[in-house]
C-alpha cells in the first residue's frame, strides 16, 4: 500500500498502565473513518519493559502506531518527551494524548481533515473533566483553556516546540490566548479523560494526594519563573509574527 501522509500524529508518553494504554490506543481505531488518517507517537521510559513489550506487539498489528525509549523520568520531563515525539511527527496536526484518554466520537479524523492548511488550535469536547470547565480558565474569565488541544504543526516549526513546561495544555492555551491563534471548540471531536493517576485509584489514594501536590507545585515554580514567562513571550511572538504576515 502506498504511504499516506497521516492527518494528525497523537503524542503520547505513557508508563507502567498497560491495560489503560491498550484502552486508549484501541478507541482510536475503533472511531476513526480511516486508521490511515493518523499515526500514534508513544513515548515510554526505558525500563519501563512491560509496555515496552506491549507497544513490541502491537504496533506489529498498527504500524502507524511508534514507541520511543528515554531515559528522562518522572512528570517534570513529560514536555520535553512530547517535545522530541512532535519533531518526529509526520502529520500536519498534533494531538495531545494521554493513556488515560478515549476517543468516542465516529470519524474525529474527517472532523481534523476540514481544517487541514490552516493554522488554526480544535479544543476537542472532553468529557469527565470535573476540574476544568471547557472553553474557560477559572483565574480569567473569556479564557480559552484547551484539553488536550490539537494543534498545527506549523506551530511547533516556528516556536521549537509544543511546550516549555509540564503543563503543556496550558502553555499551549497561553498561546492561544495572547498570540490570537484562530480557535475553534470543536464539539465533533469528543473523548473522555479519566485522570485514573490522579482521582481513580483508591489503594493508595493518600500518596497519591501528596503526589498530585507535588506536581502542582512543580508546575506553579515552572510556569510562573521569570524564566518561564520570556520563553512564553518569545513563542507569542513568533507566533504573532507569522500570523501578520497573512495581515
Amino acid at each position: 500500500m502506498e504511504y499516506k501522509i497521516p492527518i494528525v500524529s497523537f503524542i503520547l508518553p505513557t508508563k507502567n498502565r498497560v491495560g489503560k494504554l491498550k484502552n486508549s490506543l484501541d478507541s482510536l481505531f475503533n472511531t476513526c473513518y480511516d486508521k490511515y488518517n493518523f499515526e500514534v507517537l508513544c513515548g515510554v521510559d526505558n525500563d519501563d519493559f512491560d509496555t515496552i513489550n506491549f507497544l513490541s506487539q502491537y504496533s506489529t498489528t498498527h504500524p502507524n502506531v511508534k514507541y520511543y525509549e528515554f531515559s528522562e523520568k518522572g512528570y517534570e520531563n513529560i514536555y520535553k518527551i512530547q517535545n522530541i515525539l512532535a519533531t518526529k511527527a509526520s502529520g500536519n496536526f498534533l494531538a495531545l494524548y494521554t493513556d488515560d484518554a478515549v476517543y468516542t466520537s465516529l470519524n474525529w479524523d474527517l472532523v481534523i481533515k476540514e481544517y487541514l492548511n490552516k493554522f488554526i488550535v480544535l479544543n476537542p469536547m472532553v468529557s469527565h473533566m470535573e476540574h476544568y470547565v471547557r472553553g474557560t480558565y477559572e483565574l480569567f474569565p473569556g479564557y480559552m483553556f484547551c484539553i488536550l488541544p490539537i494543534v498545527p504543526k506549523k506551530l511547533v516549526e516556528l516556536t521549537g516546540r509544543m511546550a516549555n513546561n509540564t503543563a503543556s495544555d496550558t502553555w499551549i492555551s497561553e498561546l492561544v490566548f495572547h498570540a490570537n491563534i484562530p480557535y475553534i471548540q470543536e464539539d465533533n471531536i469528543i473523548l473522555s479523560h479519566f485522570r485514573f493517576d490522579e482521582t481513580q485509584n483508591e489503594d493508595h489514594i493518600d500518596d497519591l494526594y501528596y503526589e498530585v501536590e507535588s506536581r502542582k507545585q512543580i508546575v506553579k515554580d515552572n510556569f510562573y519563573s521569570d524564566y518561564q514567562t520570556q520563553e512564553r513571550i518569545k513563542d507569542i511572538e513568533k507566533i504573532k509574527q507569522y500570523l501578520s504576515s497573512f495581515a
